[in-house]
């Protein structure tokens, strides 16, 4: 055998002996693994913390149980520690598992993240403070916030060192974004000018630690405001008694205004000057321009007192835009109402005249079937309606759609069950016949378009538009032989306001007066009768105290004017040549002026009562009573001037030849016969005039 076959052999026999002699697999040492910690904790912002793995073999890290850390290191092999790194938590709280293997053996690291935490950013106003000025609708507080979950839930409060800052407790937030801004509305206003703290706590928690957050304080400033300076209270011009004031007004300068101030002022009116002399209890006062200006308070009404007079204006702190103290805006001027010996009237238009009593049916045309001369006959029914009517005379030019008065007349009957006005005055309303037996009652017209001129007359009542009524001679009670009597037009006159009153579902204005044949009474024979009544009142709104314009009462009696026993039944009195309101009601006092009335002593003739009087007017339209209006009362009908066409018998402007007729009526003694005409109601010495000053 040669010597490499013998190394070959060696070799071999080396090598079976070797494997022969190898460990049995039970006998063989086991796999060791174990980490520092079971568990990691991360706070929300995330970091790295390290796990030290200890073990005799190989081994690797599956993070497919906690996908949102990462190691350092994947696999090892014996003892190493290997850097766990947590990413920041937007969400919820999170956990997970790390597992590192290592032969046949296992270790598990649990790893928890705490959710996130809000945090509050520095706070601001978003818009200007000012002392004395109430913050706008729009000016919020803004916290700022970051790192929350998006859905927390939670309260804010706070409070500012500026008494004027209206504090806010639980204002509730619910958040629907990881970041962003929370608002919260900023009302009242700021007292002073400065630097303000807004002091702030919150119901919001630490969700890993349940500490509760912090809001930073705000410092901010408010700005100088509303330096509103006021001066004197001032009333120009001379208060006299029975002289209106409607064109005067309290003065009230103020400079430093922002343009934006708005407060209420109260007027308060005392002293024996008082009574008479009217100002809003409440004036709003709104200022839109920046700098000076002068607020004013427009007085109304007139003066019936003579003595001192008090007008004092006190800011309203409850209504104002800004902080307002009214003691200290508490302005006073004291002026005295003197007597200058006139007599003045404050009123647009006078009572001049009225036909109470036309010729024949005060209602609708009577006689239409006569078979007497009439050549007005084919125009009677243009003159259908009733015939009674008011006659005014105009001081100023009018123009009644821009100034709308109101006419309402009364009628007392002293014959009534229950004479005497009613508790509802110059509304009293009603309807009945015109006789001496029909209860109290009122009537109303509105006079709300046209126009008049200084010096004109007009006119207001039934539709006929007729001069002295209708009816033919040998209906009346004093009869024309041959002569029959219709209408004289006065279709071409200024009438204002006609109301067909006698026609059935027809009522005077704003249902004031039901169907009636008459406005006023009609004298019936010796029995003396009530009294009538014309009223005018500023503006178409009436109550049962409002103070008319004019007024006159005219008639046979006025005993039943007003009864101390039934003070709440009452007509109210104008300020005029007559009445004064603070000595009472129609009836009180002196309140009792009765003017004459059917001096004739006859019903149906067409007596036309004239209240003449005089006013004398200056260039500044003052109106000073220089006679005060009584009557004079002008047969219009018969047995001197009548109306209607002459029959071939006589002419117009005949003298009365009683050889023309078998039965001459003796009361046409002297008299000319002739038809009336508009110039016996609105001319001649007995008629209101008016005399240039």
């Amino acid at each position: 055998m040669n010597i490499r076959f013998k190394q070959s052999v060696m070799i071999l026999a080396i090598m079976i002996f070797g494997l022969s002699c190898g460990k049995d697999p039970e006998t063989q040492q086991e796999s060791a693994l174990s980490t520092s910690v079971p568990t990691l904790t991360f706070e929300h912002t995330g970091g790295v913390q390290q796990l030290a793995v200890s073990s005799n073999t190989d081994w690797t890290v599956d993070k497919s149980g906690c996908v949102w850390v990462t190691p350092s290191v994947l696999a090892g092999s014996g003892d190493q520690t290997v850097s766990i790194t947590a990413q920041a938590n937007t969400g919820a709280h999170r956990s997970g598992k790390i597992r590192i293997l290592a032969g046949d053996k296992t270790a598990e690291v649990t790893v928890t993240q705490y959710s996130a935490v809000l945090s509050f950013g520095e706070a601001s106003v978003s818009g200007i403070l000012k002392s004395n000025l109430p913050i706008g609708s729009g000016v919020v507080l803004i916290i700022p916030y970051s790192g929350g979950v998006g859905n927390e839930s939670f309260t804010v409060s706070f409070t500012a060192s500026d008494a004027g800052i209206s504090p806010v407790t639980g204002h509730q937030v619910t958040l629907t974004e990881k970041a962003g801004e929370i608002a919260i509305p900023l009302t009242g206003t700021p007292v002073a000018a400065g630097e303000v703290t807004f002091t702030f706590t919150t119901t919001c928690t630490n969700p890993t630690t349940g500490a509760v957050l912090a809001i930073a304080p705000l410092v901010t400033v408010i700005e100088q405001g509303a330096t509103l300076a006021l001066g004197d209270l001032s009333l120009t011009g001379n208060l006299l008694r029975t002289k209106t004031v409607k064109n005067m007004q309290l003065s009230l300068p103020y400079t430093d205004a922002l343009g934006i101030e708005s407060f209420n002022l109260s007027v308060a009116i005392s002293g024996t000057g008082a009574p008479g002399i009217i100002a809003d209890a409440l004036v709003q006062v709104n200022i839109d321009e920046p700098g000076a200006g002068v607020i004013t308070i427009p007085l109304s009404g007139i003066p019936t007192v003579e003595g001192q007079v008090s007008f004092t204006v006190t800011g309203d702190a409850a209504s104002a835009t800004f902080t307002l103290n009214a003691a200290v805006i508490e302005k006073t001027v004291t002026k005295t109402v003197t007597d200058d010996g006139n007599l003045y009237y404050n009123g647009a238009f006078v009572i001049s005249g009225v036909m109470p009593d036309p010729r024949g049916s005060d209602a609708l045309a009577s006689g239409t079937g006569s078979t007497f001369f009439n050549p007005h006959r084919n125009n009677l029914k243009e003159h259908d309606g009733p015939y009674e009517y008011m006659q005014f005379l105009a001081l100023e030019d009018i123009n009644f759609a821009a100034t709308p008065y109101s006419v309402i007349v009364c009628r007392v009957n002293k014959g009534a069950s229950t004479p005497g006005p009613t508790d509802k005055g110059w509304l009293a309303g009603g309807a009945g016949t015109t006789g001496v037996t029909a209860a109290t009652r009122t009537y109303k017209f509105n006079l709300t378009v046209g126009t008049v001129v200084k010096g004109e007359f007009f006119y207001v009542g039934g539709t006929s538009k007729a001069l002295t009524g209708y009816r033919d001679d040998a209906a009346s009670n004093v009869s024309w032989p041959h002569v029959s009597v219709g209408l004289i037009s006065m279709q071409n006159s200024k009438w204002i306001r006609t109301i067909p009153y006698n026609d059935a579902d027809v009522t005077g204005d704003d249902g004031i007066g039901g169907t009636i044949s008459g406005l006023f009474q009609n004298i019936s024979g010796t029995t003396p009768l009530g009294f009538d009544g014309i009223a005018v009142f500023e503006g178409t709104t009436v109550e049962k105290n409002t103070v008319p314009m004019d007024a006159v009462f005219f008639g046979q009696n006025n005993d039943h004017a007003y009864n101390e026993a039934s003070p709440d039944k009452y007509f109210t009195v104008p300020l005029n040549d007559w009445y004064d309101p603070t000595k009472g009601y129609y009836g009180q006092g002196d309140n009792t002026k009765l003017l004459d009335a059917y001096a004739s002593g006859a019903a149906d003739r067409s007596e036309f009562h004239k209240f003449g009087g005089e006013l004398g007017i200056d260039n500044a339209n003052t109106k000073v009573w220089i006679t005060k209006r009584e009557t004079t009362c002008l047969v219009l009908a018969d047995p001197g001037l009548f109306i209607g066409a002459p029959s071939p018998a006589f002419g117009e402007g005949d003298k009365w030849d009683p050889a023309k007729e078998s039965d001459p009526n003796p009361y046409l003694t002297g008299y000319t016969k002739r038809l009336a005409t508009l110039a016996d109601i609105e001319a001649g010495a007995d008629v209101t005039k008016i005399t240039d000053q």
